[in-house]
């Protein structure tokens, strides 16, 4: 999808939500204002980012905002009045000199996307009791829409309790880095999830093996499936690259 398509689906997705959350014909003047404002976010997100849906554009909202600090306290406050209509939150979550406004320093932040897997667009749907434990297990469920997961914690479950625990916002974060290598986190995730849940090759029957055809390595089909689950990349033969790609993979030659 080029550009320009990209930002007509965004705009329709908008103009969607905001039919439904307000009423067009007796509310003209504030669906149009808002509509402007929404769409002004919209195009800055086509331009800079490559988000598919409103959804994972959400995680780029504080940069945008501070992209517009010099304009007017008038013109900010509709911006936060539009989107708290668009994304169904409190207004306050989108003024940037609000105590509403929280955000990880890149060290949190790295910690724990590093334990969880989670990227920017999901971030933004965690809430205060995200934190579930389930036999001895401690997992984070993200509720998106159309979409829950019960993503495990693998390294670190302290830290990511004290993270969580010491936030006061619904959600947890309200403004996100706007450069972070949310990537390479993950992947480390990725690993960490696969060598927990990985059998040893050798008690493994045919058709419970995973093989590239690249290569020679043998993978496990459950635990992998076990890694898709949890982060919701269903792109098998991607997984099993980022996890072979790596040294620290625990698998074995056939």
């Amino acid at each position: 999808m080029n550009r320009s398509d990209n930002l007509e689906v965004l705009i329709r997705e908008t103009e969607n939500i905001l039919k439904k959350r307000l009423n067009p014909q007796g509310a003209r003047n504030t669906y149009r204002t808002y509509r402007l404002h929404c769409v002004s976010f919209i195009k800055w997100i086509a331009e800079n980012h490559e988000c598919t849906t409103l959804a994972r554009a959400r995680a780029y909202v504080a940069p945008w905002l501070q992209s517009r600090a010099k304009l007017s306290k008038n013109t900010r406050m509709v911006d936060a009045s539009a989107l708290a209509k668009l994304y169904g939150e409190a207004r306050q979550c989108f003024l940037l000199d609000s105590p509403y406004i929280q955000s990880p320093s890149p060290s949190t932040l790295r910690l724990f996307c590093m334990s969880t897997g989670l990227v920017g667009h999901e971030l933004v749907h965690l809430k205060k009791n995200c934190l579930v434990r389930f036999n001895h297990q401690y997992f984070i469920r993200l509720e998106m829409p159309g979409e829950l997961r019960m993503v495990p914690v693998v390294d670190n479950r302290e830290a990511v309790t004290r993270i969580i625990d010491g936030c006061s916002t619904e959600p947890l974060w309200t403004a996100l880095p706007d450069r972070f290598d949310y990537e390479a986190a993950r992947n480390h995730y990725i690993v960490r999830l696969y060598k927990r849940l990985a059998r040893p090759v050798h008690s493994l029957v045919e058709n419970e093996q995973y093989r590239l055809h690249s290569t020679a390595d043998i993978l496990d089909k459950r635990a992998l499936f076990g890694v898709a689950q949890s982060t919701g990349i269903y792109d098998y033969r991607a997984l099993a690259r980022k996890i072979g790609r790596l040294p620290e993979l625990n698998r074995t030659k056939s």
